[in-house]
């Protein structure tokens, strides 16, 4: 899907991005992203929550002028996210 061009009827993907994913993709830049919550998964990978949070952040990196990102805050890593989020919500 990302080395696909929109269709220009229309011009919208929709994907889900793993941690895994986000990782290795250093081309793809969001006009919306969502953040739903951080759980204990995949600490063989990332080694701790702080390590797996990063690697979730990466859906933010290179955000699209004027994105839009949506936050669950229904866990602490989504509140701490939201304090700290240096755009206008």
């Amino acid at each position: 899907v990302l080395d696909s061009s929109p269709d220009p009827r229309q011009p919208l993907f929709v994907i889900e991005a793993s941690s895994y994913q986000l990782e290795y993709s250093t081309r793809i830049r969001f006009h919306l992203a969502v953040w739903l919550n951080l759980t204990p998964d995949h600490l063989e990978r990332h080694g701790s929550m702080e390590g797996y949070a990063r690697a979730k952040m990466r859906i933010f990196r290179g955000f699209a002028e004027k994105g839009m990102a949506v936050i669950g805050i229904d866990d602490n890593w989504g509140r701490g996210l939201l304090e700290t989020w240096p755009h206008p919500r």
